[in-house]
């Protein structure tokens, strides 16, 4: 199976657009987010690296700020925008890394190469992100495994080939499965089971939701509502 590549500008729209319909109850989409991209290519191309809190600094110099860290970095507090002399003082022990930008675009193109062999249909959405369109997948490919064991095996493969971790989402509707992604960092994959939509929404922040600015984010949190109540 090789998919329909398809490029899709977050400044242009939502990804639903490049999609199907988002109202459409039999969707299968799943999103593929890569996990500190930044900071995993760099472990991914020096394994000494594994174990340790890592992160990538921006700037001409690449020691300005925060622009990648690690999972292991984000426990001492250091994350995106945080200088990288004040990363150094909450991890003495940690790494920085200076961008390797070519090396970052190669690795995301051989995890797409991968991803493409999955789906009739793939959106890239970023240099770490896309979409797949599995709603024809229960008819051709899932009465011989289930879609929980199809997305683990994309995972495993894409960390044994790169080196890369990847976090994954399962939904009816692009927009759902990138928030069932965010809700499965540090799990590896969600799954938002067709009819329980609402059931997955009402426990997650409107913080989540994309394309919120933090203004309006600011005046929604005020009202005790959860996600699932406002879609």
């Amino acid at each position: 199976m090789v998919a329909r590549r398809k490029q899709c500008r977050p400044e242009a729209g939502d990804a639903v657009a490049c999609l199907l319909p988002m109202s459409a109850r039999n969707n299968r989409i799943l999103h593929i987010d890569g996990d500190s991209f930044f900071a995993s290519c760099e472990i991914a191309l020096d394994p000494k690296l594994e174990g340790r809190p890592v992160w990538v600094g921006g700037g001409r110099r690449g020691d300005g700020i925060v622009i990648a860290a690690n999972r292991l970095a984000k426990k001492y507090g250091i994350k995106t925008g945080t200088a990288c002399f004040e990363a150094k003082r909450l991890c003495p022990s940690g790494v920085l890394c200076r961008p390797h930008y070519d090396a970052y675009r190669e690795l995301s193109r051989q995890m797409f190469l991968i991803l493409e062999q999955y789906a009739p249909t793939l959106v890239s959405y970023s240099i770490d992100e896309g979409f797949l369109d599995f709603s024809s997948m229960d008819t051709h490919v899932w009465r011989n495994t289930t879609p929980t064991d199809y997305v683990q095996g994309i995972r495993k493969r894409i960390l044994k080939e790169t080196r890369l971790p990847v976090t994954a989402g399962l939904a009816n509707s692009a927009k759902l499965a990138k928030l069932a992604t965010d809700a499965a960092k540090g799990v590896g994959f969600i799954e938002v089971p067709p009819g329980r939509e609402k059931d997955f929404l009402n426990d997650r922040p409107v913080q989540e939701l994309s394309g919120i600015a933090k203004n309006r984010q600011r005046s929604l949190v005020r009202i005790p509502v959860a996600v699932g109540q406002r879609f």
